[in-house]
C-alpha cells in the first residue's frame, strides 16, 4: 500500500496513451475483472500462427502493458503483487518478486515439498529445461500443457513494438524464424518437422577468421580500451552466444586486452557428502579437483576482475535493492573482501551496491557430493548467453555462433532482441556452416515425439 498515488497516476496516464488497440482491449478486460471481482485468469501472448499452432513473440511490449495495469491499480490504492519466474524478469516489473521469494518456495524441490504458506513463457521463445529429458518431456513441461491452460482468458498481442515499424519485412522474417518456418511454406507428411534451412540476409552474416574472438569483440566494441565505463556502453549492445563456455572465452579474452590493473580472486572450495562419512573423502576428492569444476550459475574458482568491467550477478541477494540473478553492474572498486559496483539495468539503475563473498552450493549433479564454493557470486558479462538476454531490448547485437543453436526458439530470442535490422550482426564458425553456398543457418530442431492429445 506504500505508493504515491499522484506519482502512480502520472505514470499510468503517460503509459496508457502509448497503448495500442490490442493492448487497450486487454487492459480493459483485466480492469473489468478486478472491478467486478470476477477473479479471472488471463494469459497474454504474442500471437502469430494458424489454427494448428499459436506462438509467443518478443517485442510486443507485454511488460509495458503489465506496468500500465499495475500503475492504474496502485493509483487507486489497490494491492498488486507482481510475480515472475526469474529474478531478471521480476526486475522488469515495479517491485516485482520471484515466485520463490513471494510464496516461500524451497530452492530444492521434489514432490513432497510444500510452500511455507497456508494453502489458499512464450511458445516462440526458449523452452523449459528438463534435465536428461527427451523432446516429449520438454513439450509436456511447457505452459501449453498446464492444467490451468483451459481456464485462461487468452489475449494475443501481435504488433512488434521493439522493431522499428517501418521494417515490416524484417519483422515478418523474425516471426518465420520463431515459428521454425523455412523460406518456403512447404511441409512434408511428418507435420513439417524435417531438417530445414532458414535463409539469412547475406549482409547480416560474417564468416569467422583466424582470430575469431578478436573479430567478435571488434564488431561489438571496437577498441576495448576506448570503451567508456558507462551504462549505455553495455546496456545498448551485447555479444550473444548459445553456450556458457563460449561466453567464458570471450570474457577472458576481453579482460586480458583491456588496460588497468587486474586482480585475481580464488574461491575456497569444499564438499558435503550425505551418503557416506569416511576419513578417505579428503583423499578421494582433492582440492584441485574441486577447483577445476565449472557449472552454469556457479562462479569460477578463479575470477579475474578490473575496475570498469561489466559483471552479472548469479544469485538473488537482495531483490528490494535490485540485486538478483541476472542484474548487470559496472565495477567501481575491487577489494579483498568486498566489491563495489553501480547497477546499470532495471529500476535501480545508478545505485551503488556492495557485493560480498558468499557460500554457494551446487548439488544438482550426478556427483556423490554437494560442492560448496565461497566466492563472489558474479561473472564478467562483456558477453552473455542467449538465455540471459530474454526480455531485453538492445540497439546492437553481435550473435556469435561457433556452433549451431540448440533450437529455432533460441535463435529467435537472439535475433528479436534488437530494435532495428541495422543493429544485428551474425558471426558464424565453421561448425555452423551448412552445405549451401548461401548464408544460411540450419534449423537445429528435431520433431518432438509425444502422444497426441
Amino acid at each position: 500500500m506504500d505508493y504515491d498515488v499522484a506519482e502512480e497516476t502520472l505514470r499510468h496516464v503517460s503509459q496508457y496513451n502509448l497503448l495500442n488497440a490490442q493492448q487497450r482491449a486487454i487492459y480493459e478486460s483485466v480492469l473489468d475483472s478486478v472491478d467486478k471481482k470476477d477473479g479471472k485468469l488471463f494469459f497474454v501472448h504474442g500471437a502469430r500462427g494458424t489454427g494448428k499452432t499459436v506462438h509467443g513473440a518478443g517485442g510486443t511490449r507485454k511488460t509495458f502493458l503489465y506496468q500500465t495495469i499495475i500503475s492504474r491499480l496502485r493509483s487507486r490504492k489497490q494491492i498488486v503483487l507482481p510475480v515472475a519466474s526469474s529474478g531478471i524478469a521480476a526486475l522488469l516489473l515495479p517491485n516485482g518478486k520471484t515466485a520463490h521469494s513471494r510464496f516461500n518456495i524451497t530452492l530444492k524441490l521434489d514432490e513432497d515439498k510444500l510452500c511455507k504458506i497456508k494453502p489458499g513463457g512464450d511458445f516462440r521463445q526458449i523452452l523449459p529445461v528438463v534435465p536428461q529429458g527427451s523432446s516429449a518431456d520438454t513439450v509436456l513441461a511447457s505452459i501449453s500443457y498446464s492444467y490451468l491452460r483451459n481456464t485462461c482468458h487468452k489475449f494475443p498481442v501481435m504488433t512488434n513494438m521493439r522493431v522499428n515499424q517501418d521494417e515490416k519485412e524484417f519483422s515478418d522474417w523474425l516471426l518465420k524464424v520463431g515459428e521454425g518456418r523455412p523460406q518456403s511454406e512447404q511441409e512434408d507428411e511428418d507435420d513439417g518437422y524435417q531438417d530445414q534451412i532458414l535463409t539469412v540476409d547475406p549482409s547480416l552474416v560474417q564468416e569467422t577468421k583466424d582470430e575469431s574472438l578478436k573479430q567478435v569483440v571488434d564488431a561489438a566494441y571496437g577498441d576495448v580500451n576506448q570503451i567508456e565505463a558507462s551504462q549505455s556502453s553495455y546496456t545498448d549492445k551485447a555479444i550473444l552466444t548459445p553456450r556458457n563456455d563460449t561466453v567464458d572465452e570471450i570474457n577472458a579474452y576481453i579482460i586480458s586486452q583491456t588496460d588497468g590493473e587486474s586482480k585475481d580472486y580464488y574461491s575456497y572450495d569444499s564438499f558435503e557428502v550425505s551418503e557416506t562419512q569416511s576419513n578417505q573423502n579428503d583423499t578421494l576428492y582433492a582440492i584441485e579437483y574441486l577447483n577445476s569444476m565449472e557449472f552454469p550459475g556457479l562462479p569460477s574458482h578463479k575470477l579475474t576482475l578490473k575496475v570498469g568491467a561489466p559483471i552479472m550477478l548469479l544469485r538473488n541477494i537482495n531483490q528490494t535493492k535490485g540485486l538478483c540473478n541476472g542484474t548487470r553492474m559496472i565495477l567501481t572498486h575491487i577489494d579483498e573482501r568486498v566489491l563495489k559496483a553501480d547497477i546499470i539495468t532495471g529500476l535501480h539503475t545508478g545505485n551503488e551496491v556492495l557485493i560480498p563473498r558468499i557460500v554457494l552450493l551446487h548439488g544438482d549433479t550426478k556427483l556423490p557430493f554437494t560442492l560448496r564454493r565461497r566466492q563472489f557470486p558474479i561473472r564478467l558479462c562483456y558477453a552473455m548467453t542467449i538465455n540471459k538476454s530474454q526480455g531485453q531490448s538492445l540497439k546492437d547485437v553481435i550473435l556469435y555462433l561457433p556452433r549451431p543453436v540448440f533450437a529455432h526458439g533460441q535463435l529467435y530470442v537472439a535475433l528479436s532482441r534488437i530494435t532495428s535490422k541495422a543493429g544485428l550482426k551474425i558471426i558464424k564458425g565453421e561448425d555452423s556452416q551448412t552445405k549451401s553456398e548461401e548464408h544460411s543457418l540450419q534449423r537445429n530442431f528435431q520433431p518432438p515425439t509425444f502422444p497426441r492429445v
